[in-house]
């Protein structure tokens, strides 16, 4: 299996041409994402499930007296997540960033109508934000895209402010995974080829980025 690496423009086509098929058979509403089940039986309410998960982050921060007033997420799609984050919070500002024209178009609609809400047209490997700009930054299936990791944690690390929080739901490689068969690691590559993705980073070396970066991990 022969994969040419991949770059911006790979992923912008993947979800172009797929944006039909996630919106009218992944979900109605606009989630580019897998969903947390709640009580393993497929509802749609279940692609909230990651952005509940952040919103109990928040509410942690909240309550033990860090202020949190800004919030970007990366690779933002269709807005979904952000939109439900800023209807649960107007107090907060938050920013979306994404390079698909026609999920921004999308999320552009949520953003007419809430005052804390906004997308910007862009890569996070190269943000167009200031040094220490948000108080959580989050990603939903989208670092696994980054053409230049190092980068990528590198500005997450940048417009973060100190004690700021990165929470990521993302896809890694177990260091166990070398051992399975030939014909499931085959599957696997088909999987990122699918998805346009190069390889999902084996676990343990993103740790070991992430932590030589400065960040301390939480969980």
């Amino acid at each position: 299996l022969l994969q040419a690496p991949t770059n911006e423009d790979d992923v912008v086509d993947y979800y172009q041409q797929s944006f039909n098929g996630y919106r009218h058979v992944h979900s109605s509403f606009g989630a580019v994402h897998m969903g947390f089940t709640e009580d393993g039986a497929y509802n749609e309410r279940d692609y909230y499930g990651q952005a509940k998960l952040i919103a109990a982050h928040i509410d942690t921060l909240q309550q033990a007296a860090q202020p949190i007033t800004a919030v970007l997420e990366l690779a933002s799609g269709q807005g979904v997540n952000s939109n439900y984050l800023a209807e649960r919070y107007p107090d907060v500002s938050f920013t979306g960033i994404d390079i698909t024209p026609k999920h921004l178009k999308v999320a552009e609609g949520f953003a007419a109508k809430r005052a804390n809400l906004n997308f910007v047209k862009g890569n996070f490997q190269d943000m167009p934000f200031a040094e220490a700009s948000f108080d959580v930054v989050f990603e939903v299936e989208s670092i696994c895209y980054a053409t230049n990791m190092a980068k990528a944690v590198a500005e997450i690390y940048r417009v973060l402010r100190p004690g700021g929080v990165a929470v990521l739901f993302d896809g890694f490689r177990l260091t166990s995974a070398k051992s399975v068969s030939a014909a499931l690691k085959q599957a696997n590559e088909l999987v990122e080829a699918a998805m346009t993705i190069d390889a999902f980073w084996e676990l343990t070396d993103w740790l070991e980025l992430v932590r030589a970066q400065g960040f301390t991990v939480l969980q």
